[in-house]
């Protein structure tokens, strides 16, 4: 994270730089055992209800573990409170840990989510999930007590069905909360649906427009958030919402009774449920944008905020009693106040799980900071940390997501490597099947014998299956091409064409 001459924090450290809200891909360290591959998920953290992916819901890890079946084919993940997502490059989506299927507990490894194809991105909710079709539908599927489904009913389902409302407006974005959900149009405008108990809809009342489970206000679709224009990104905490604007303001609104909305008091300026502290319409977060330096990203967390401004300092805001603001304090903070890092790399993305927040770095690494009691910071222990600490063991991330006592990031497909060619001679007329096994393959474009393939079906991220073409006699190199790279020259690619068949 770069240092910041701008704006020393409280506790005597250097503002973090370069933080953005975003989802990742990642590549795992050789070094540390319980990375098996060098692509595919990472998770660490809470397991009791599988939330790791790892074939077991006994055994929490402190330190980053491999989700080693899903191959570099990964394109985004998205983690919430018991479970995860992950986008697959085919456009399906797997899930594993609690509420993959209405709540339940569902197996210990990713399962394909069934009626989902052609999916652009995903977000994991608490109990429900969604994911933007290419065709610009939402889909959702799970609990629908409070209309989180967006379907017009409050009947559950185990199997995604669409979002009312939606197609045709242009969805280019989604992010689900704990009971609701917001969409982000085209034209800059936000919708949102499921529960209002905190007014965390936006629409200008808490006592409505639907009542759902024990008559708690709801919507059961879609309904316009108020006064929001020209907005370009969305983020959707717990029990409160967040909204980027295209001049690099940051408006919030619904739960505030922990400061989350960071408008410089966490008394109002609404009263909502139990007359807990709420706004009913977006409000402006103190300090952020004007004349400051513009937020390019935001991210919403249980109680608490995260938003990246340009200049690359991170700030943060709401409750802090795990050290979740990474501030060097456990004291809350109702504005914005900058996380503290001495690093000298800068970031890339951030993620607010329940009580502790993420930061991707430009180098590929990953810190965390906030409550640890699960090993949810990944720094191979379990005290909290009030300020940023290493994750352990990673590198090349290029997307994370924090969730409740856990949290995930996606490894980035590295440049492909031929490991075994097999069989290893053939005529020089070609037509010889060739199996080739290596790593990073799935995305293959092209595979060589000196020339092209005749023609190659790539089987796994780690298995090709391909067959000659004509040559001339001698050893050649058999080289696979992804979008990533093409594959080193090494003494294990060697294909001979020979005068006549071994």
């Amino acid at each position: 994270m770069v240092l910041s001459e701008r704006r020393r924090s409280t506790a005597g450290g250097w503002a973090a730089s370069g933080l953005v809200t975003a989802m990742v891909a990642v590549s795992l360290l050789a070094t540390t055992p319980a990375l098996a591959t060098s692509y595919g998920v990472a998770t660490w953290g809470d397991n009791h209800l599988g939330q790791l992916g790892i074939g077991t819901a006994r055994t929490k890890s402190d330190v980053p573990r491999a989700v080693g079946t899903m191959g570099d084919g990964v394109v985004s993940i998205s983690s919430n409170l018991w479970h995860e997502l992950a986008l697959l490059s085919d456009g399906t989506v797997v899930s594993w840990g609690r509420s993959c299927k209405l709540g339940d507990t569902c197996g210990t490894a990713p399962e394909v989510v069934s009626g989902l194809s052609e999916v652009a991105a995903v977000s994991a909710g608490v109990y429900f999930n969604l994911a933007l079709l290419r065709d610009g539908r939402v889909m959702a599927w799970g609990n629908n007590d409070f209309g989180e489904l967006g379907d017009g009913s409050t009947i559950s389902s185990d199997v995604p069905v669409e979002v009312s409302g939606l197609r045709d407006r242009g969805v280019v974005a989604i992010s689900a909360g704990y009971y609701h959900s917001l969409a982000l149009l085209g034209d800059g405008r936000v919708m949102a649906w499921g529960g209002n108990n905190e007014a965390q809809l936006g629409v200008g009342t808490s006592s409505g427009p639907d009542a759902c489970l024990e008559a708690l206000p709801c919507s059961t679709v879609p309904v316009e958030v108020e006064g929001l224009e020209g907005v370009t990104a969305v983020s959707a905490g717990w029990w409160h919402s967040m909204a980027l604007l295209s001049d690099g303001r940051v408006m919030a609104w619904g739960r505030n009774a922990e400061g989350q909305l960071g408008i410089g008091t966490s008394v109002g300026p609404n009263a909502c449920q139990e007359a807990a502290p709420c706004s009913a319409t977006p409000q402006e977060v103190d300090g952020l944008g004007g004349a400051a330096p513009a937020v390019t990203a935001i991210s919403a967390g249980a109680f608490h905020s995260l938003a990246l401004l340009a200049d690359g300092v991170v700030e943060a805001w709401g409750r802090n009693s795990e050290g979740e603001l990474g501030g060097g304090t456990i004291t809350g903070s109702d504005v914005p106040m900058p996380v503290i890092e001495p690093g000298t790399v800068p970031a890339t993305a951030i993620s607010g799980g329940e009580e502790h927040s993420l930061a991707l770095l430009s180098d590929g690494t990953v810190m965390a900071w906030g409550a640890n009691g699960d090993g949810q910071l990944g720094d191979g222990g379990t005290r909290k940390a009030d300020v940023p600490v290493p994750v352990s063991g990673l590198t090349g991330v290029s997307e994370i997501s924090a969730g409740g006592h856990n949290s995930v990031a996606a490894v980035r497909p590295r440049q492909p490597t031929v490991m075994v060619v097999s069989a290893r001679r053939g005529p020089v007329a070609g037509g010889t099947s060739v199996t080739i096994t290596g790593a990073n393959l799935l995305e293959a474009g092209a595979v060589r014998f000196g020339a092209a393939a005749a023609s190659f079906t790539v089987d796994s991220s780690r298995s090709i299956t391909a067959v000659s073409p004509p040559g001339r006699r001698g050893d050649v190199d058999v080289t696979v091409t992804t979008p990533y790279g093409t594959s080193a020259i090494s003494g294990r690619d060697h294909f001979r064409f020979t005068a006549s068949r071994p």
